[in-house]
C-alpha cells in the first residue's frame, strides 16, 4: 500500500533541512566539488578522454579563452599539434585536427557538419549575415542571392572603381618614395583595402587612404552599426554596387531576403572583407621582401612582363611566379587565425580514422593545416614559392584541395574573388612602380589574432623605379 501524503511531508522535510544543514556546514567542501570533482568528471567521464592534450583543456574551456585572449591562439595550435599529434583535446567537448584531409572530410558538403553555436557572437546578432548563419537552409538561400554580387564577373566590373583608388595610394605613396623616409606599407595597405571595399559595397571610399589615417578609429571598430552613417546608397551611375544588387534581390524576392538580410550581408562584407585581405597583402610583402632570393627572382619576372599601365587582373594571372608568392603567403599565414568549429552530426561520424559520437565539437585551424608535411613538403614551416612550381601535377592538385584561407565546402569565404581581384592588380603594381626595402629586415610582423590575423610593423624605405615618373 502506497504511503499517504501527509506522513511524506515531514521526511521530504526533513531531508531538506538536512541537505542545508551539511551546505551551510561545510561551504568549502561544496566549492571544492564544484571546483574540482566537475571538471575532473568532464575530463574522465567524456568520450573524449583517451585523446591528449593539456590538462586544464580537458576539464573546462578556460584554456580556449585564454588562448584567444592572448592574440596567439594560431601558434598555440601549431605547438600543441608538435607535441600532442594529429588530434588534440582543446575543451572538454572538442577536438582539434592537424591533417588536411581530415578538415576536407568536415567540410564536406551533405556531411552533416554544421556550424557552433559560436558563429553566434558576431554582430548583429538579429540578423546573422552568410558568415555567421549557422542554419544551413536559412545559409543556403542567402548565399545564393549574394552569389552574383560577389562572382568574379561582377568584381571585375569593379575594376574602374578599383584603379582610381590604386591611383591614391599611388599618388600618397609617391610622397615617401625618395629612398630614405619611412613608409608604413601596412597601414597604407589597410586603408586601400578598406576604401577598395567602399567602391565596391557602396560606390563611396570610406576615407582612409585620403586621410592617410584610421579617421575616428574606425577601423578598429568597424562592428559599429554607427559606421553605416556616412554611407551614401544613392549611385548615379550606371555601375551598380554590392548594397544596390542586393536591395534590388531583396525587392525582387521580399519573403526570402528580408531587409535586415542586406544590412547583414552589407554588414559582413566590412567585417570580412578588409582586415583578410589586408593582412595577406602584408604577409605576401614581408614574406618577398624578407627573402632577397625570391624578391630578385619575382622583379625579374614582373619587370620583363608587358602589362597594362594599370595591371589588369588576367595579366597578373600569366605571372607565374607571383601567383606562387602569393599563394605561399596564404598559405604559410592565413588571414584567419582562430579555429574554424563544426558539431560532428547526432549520428556521430568517422574523421579521418577517428570514430567520433555526435554532438562533438570538432576545428582545423588553417595555420596547423598548411604545415602539413606530408602535403606540402618537409619544408612546409619556411616561405617558398617554389613549392608552387613543380611538374608534379598530382602534388598540385592535392596541395591546392588542401589550402583553407578561404575555409571550406558551402562556408567558403564569398568574398574570395574581391580579395583576389585587389591582390592581383595592387600588388604587382606596386612592385613594378617602386623599389622596395625593409626597414627592419628579418624582424617579424607583430600581429593579434581575434578571428582575423591583424599585424602591423611592415615598414619600408621605397623609391621610384626608373621609367616610373
Amino acid at each position: 500500500m502506497a504511503p499517504k501524503p501527509a506522513e511524506d511531508a515531514p521526511v521530504t522535510q526533513a531531508a531538506i533541512v538536512g541537505v542545508l544543514a551539511f551546505i551551510t556546514a561545510h561551504p568549502y567542501l561544496i566549492l571544492l566539488s564544484l571546483l574540482v570533482f566537475r571538471p575532473l568528471f568532464k575530463r574522465y567521464a567524456s568520450p573524449l578522454r583517451q585523446y591528449p592534450g593539456p590538462f586544464i583543456a580537458s576539464c573546462t574551456r578556460l584554456w580556449k579563452v585564454w588562448s584567444t585572449w592572448t592574440g596567439k591562439t594560431e601558434q598555440h595550435h601549431i605547438a600543441l599539434h608538435k607535441r600532442y599529434g594529429p588530434v588534440v583535446r582543446i575543451a572538454p567537448n572538442e577536438l582539434s585536427f592537424a591533417n588536411p584531409h581530415a578538415a576536407l572530410a568536415i567540410f564536406q558538403v551533405g556531411k552533416g557538419f554544421h556550424k557552433t553555436d559560436f558563429y553566434g557572437v558576431f554582430p548583429p546578432p538579429e540578423n546573422p549575415d552568410i558568415f555567421t548563419e549557422t542554419r544551413e537552409s536559412v545559409h543556403g538561400v542567402k548565399k545564393r542571392y549574394a552569389a552574383t554580387p560577389y562572382s568574379m564577373a561582377t568584381m571585375q566590373q569593379s575594376t574602374s572603381r578599383i584603379e582610381e583608388t590604386e591611383r591614391l595610394l599611388i599618388r600618397k605613396m609617391d610622397d615617401f618614395a625618395d629612398g630614405f623616409q619611412v613608409c608604413d606599407l601596412g597601414d597604407w595597405l589597410h586603408w586601400f583595402a578598406f576604401d577598395v571595399l567602399g567602391e565596391v559595397a557602396f560606390s563611396k571610399k570610406f576615407g582612409f587612404l585620403e586621410a592617410g589615417k584610421d579617421v575616428d578609429g574606425a577601423i578598429k571598430t568597424i562592428d559599429d552599426s554607427q559606421w553605416y552613417n556616412g554611407i551614401d546608397p544613392e549611385n548615379k551611375e550606371t555601375y551598380k554596387d554590392l548594397l544596390n544588387s542586393l536591395i534590388e534581390a531583396q525587392t525582387q524576392n521580399p519573403d526570402k531576403l528580408g531587409e535586415g538580410d542586406v544590412f547583414a550581408i552589407a554588414h559582413g562584407a566590412i567585417f570580412a572583407g578588409s582586415d583578410s585581405t589586408a593582412s595577406t597583402m602584408q604577409s605576401f610583402c614581408w614574406n618577398v621582401l624578407n627573402n632577397p632570393d625570391v624578391y630578385r627572382t619575382l622583379m625579374d619576372e614582373i619587370l620583363a612582363a608587358d602589362m597594362s599601365e594599370m595591371v589588369q587582373y588576367n595579366e597578373a594571372q600569366n605571372l607565374p611566379y607571383f601567383q606562387a608568392c602569393l599563394k605561399e603567403a596564404m598559405r604559410l599565414q592565413p588571414a584567419v587565425g582562430l579555429n574554424i568549429t563544426r558539431k560532428v552530426p547526432a549520428q556521430g561520424a568517422e574523421i579521418h580514422g577517428t570514430k567520433l559520437p555526435g554532438g562533438v565539437n570538432v576545428a582545423v585551424n588553417g595555420w596547423v593545416l598548411h604545415r602539413d608535411q606530408e602535403v606540402f613538403g618537409v619544408d612546409a614551416e619556411i616561405y617558398n614559392p617554389s613549392r608552387w612550381l613543380v611538374e608534379d601535377k598530382e602534388k598540385l592538385r592535392n596541395m591546392d584541395r588542401c589550402m583553407f584561407q578561404f575555409g571550406g565546402g558551402s562556408h567558403v569565404c564569398i568574398g574570395r574573388h574581391l580579395a583576389l581581384l585587389e591582390m592581383n592588380k595592387v600588388l604587382p603594381q606596386l612592385l613594378r612602380r617602386y623599389e622596395l626595402r625593409l626597414v627592419n629586415p628579418g624582424k617579424v610582423l607583430g600581429h593579434h589574432s581575434s578571428f582575423f590575423v591583424v599585424q602591423w610593423g611592415l615598414k619600408v624605405y621605397l623609391s621610384k623605379r626608373k621609367g616610373q615618373d
